[in-house]
C-alpha cells in the first residue's frame, strides 16, 4: 500500500512538473513588472507569474506557522460544576427548599 502511495504522489508530481513546464514555454513574452512605485525590468510572463505564486504561497505559510499571536478566546457562560455536597446546601438555603413555604415581599400577592 505504501508503493501505491508513493506512485500516485510520483505521477501527480511529474503532471504538475510538466503543466509548469509547458506553461513557461507557451508565455515567453517579455512584459515588464509596473508596481506603484516602481517598475521592474522586462521577463517573461511566466516568471512574474510563477513568483507571486511563491511569494503568495510564502506569506500564506508564514501566517499559518503559528508565529502570529492567536486571539483571545472568549470566556466561557456556563457555571463551572459544583460538587454535590455544595448544591445540597445551596437547595437547602434557598426558600421553598424542602417543604419551606415561599413567602413572597410583595405586598400585591
Amino acid at each position: 500500500m505504501r508503493w501505491l502511495k508513493g506512485l500516485i504522489l510520483a505521477i501527480i508530481l511529474l503532471a504538475v512538473l510538466l503543466v509548469g513546464i509547458l506553461f513557461a514555454v507557451n508565455n515567453r513574452e517579455a512584459l515588464p513588472l509596473n508596481l506603484i512605485w516602481i517598475e521592474l525590468p522586462p521577463a517573461s510572463l511566466s516568471v512574474w507569474l510563477l513568483a507571486s505564486l511563491a511569494v503568495g504561497v510564502l506569506l500564506g505559510m508564514l501566517a499559518m506557522s503559528g508565529d502570529l499571536p492567536a486571539p483571545a478566546r472568549p470566556a466561557d457562560p456556563r457555571p463551572a460544576p459544583q460538587p454535590a455536597a455544595a448544591q445540597g446546601a445551596r437547595q437547602a438555603a434557598r426558600p421553598g427548599a424542602q417543604g419551606t413555604p415561599l413567602i413572597c415581599p410583595m405586598p400585591c400577592c
